[in-house]
């Protein structure tokens, strides 16, 4: 009878051991994924920002070619008569 209920703990104990083993790989899993979607966020936030500079610095140099052809257009009609 002894040697059964050893029988019957020793078989609860490898259920139990392998429950924890699943339970460890699961939460291995979990912190995987949870790092690989940080890393997604961070890329992404970096991607807008890139995105998002590079239509600034487009907008300013688009801005700063016809501020610069309206400057001139201004200055040669002010001085065209300097010029003649």
């Amino acid at each position: 009878m002894a040697s059964v209920n050893l029988f019957s703990l020793w078989f609860l104990l490898q259920i139990a051991i392998s429950r924890l083993q699943f339970v460890k790989t699961e939460k291995t899993k979990m912190e995987q994924k949870k790092e690989l979607e940080e890393q997604d966020k961070v890329r992404l936030m970096k991607e807008k920002d890139h995105r998002f500079a590079h239509v600034l610095i487009e907008t300013f140099a688009d801005d700063v070619v016809e501020s610069s052809s309206n400057n001139e257009k201004y200055l040669n009609e002010k001085f065209k008569s300097f010029c003649k």
